[in-house]
């Protein structure tokens, strides 16, 4: 299977000073037909951005989770300059992690998250169940709250 042309924002600018009286859809049109998958709505982001690099979106998955990771470290320290690799130099746990071969590394990581997961997802069902419990017990004191009515309408 041929594999599909990639488009950045620097070929569709190209495209667009080459092109007499550009519109986005144009542009689009051009690249589509040269055997690029992108829409108009992407040239016309890209023109609004001044066509610039694509450099976050060509990331490696693992740069992209590294950054998340870093991202997130502060909420646990409270340093707003702390990050992933500052917490793994700071661990006792490292040198052991590093002692283990790939395999047992992954196997151990990927333990761990399916452990956290199936917890996370228990706690989740118990809160939604005792929120539902909860709420049926409200209603039925509220309800009970309420005069009784006979068949006729007339308070008993």
């Amino acid at each position: 299977m041929a594999q599909l042309k990639t488009c950045t924002p620097a070929l569709a600018k190209q495209v667009w000073q080459a092109t007499p009286k550009p519109s986005t859809r144009r542009v689009a049109t051009k690249l589509r037909q040269s055997g690029a998958r992108i829409s108009h709505g992407t040239v016309a982001r890209w023109k609004s951005q001044g066509w610039r690099s694509l450099q976050q979106e060509q990331q490696h998955p693992l740069e992209i989770a590294r950054d998340r990771l870093d991202d997130a470290v502060p909420v646990l320290t409270g340093n707003p300059m702390s990050t992933a690799a500052s917490m793994v130099q700071g661990s006792d746990d490292r040198e052991t992690l590093e002692q283990l071969s790939d395999d047992e590394l992954l196997r151990r990581a990927a333990r761990e998250v399916l452990i956290a997961v199936v917890v996370i997802a228990r706690v989740t069902m118990l809160k939604a169940t005792l929120a539902e419990l909860l709420g049926k017990r409200c209603m039925t004191a509220k309800l009970s709250r309420w005069p009784r009515l006979d068949v006729t309408g007339s308070h008993r």
